[in-house]
């Protein structure tokens, strides 16, 4: 995985429902990585890792569905 240069990336740790772990959002060209703050430190970061990997494959420009887009991210290993 390697790192996006010259891009606003912020991590936010939040209560979110039990069934999300994290999100990736875009805000006007900034990006933000909402984690679960119930998760464990290894359990946030990967998710973390998951949602960092969508960022980078552009998946949230992508319009296939989100159970393809998500099963692609799994194959990689997040």
């Amino acid at each position: 995985m390697e790192l996006y240069v010259g891009v606003d990336v912020f991590f936010v740790a939040a209560s979110l429902p039990d069934f999300v772990k994290a999100f990736l959002k875009c805000d006007e060209g900034t990006y933000y990585i909402y984690v679960n703050n119930e998760l464990s430190i290894e359990e946030q970061k990967k998710a973390i890792k998951h949602e960092y990997l969508h960022l980078v494959q552009n998946d949230i420009e992508d319009e296939e569905p989100v159970a393809t887009i998500e099963k692609e991210v799994k194959q990689i290993g997040y």
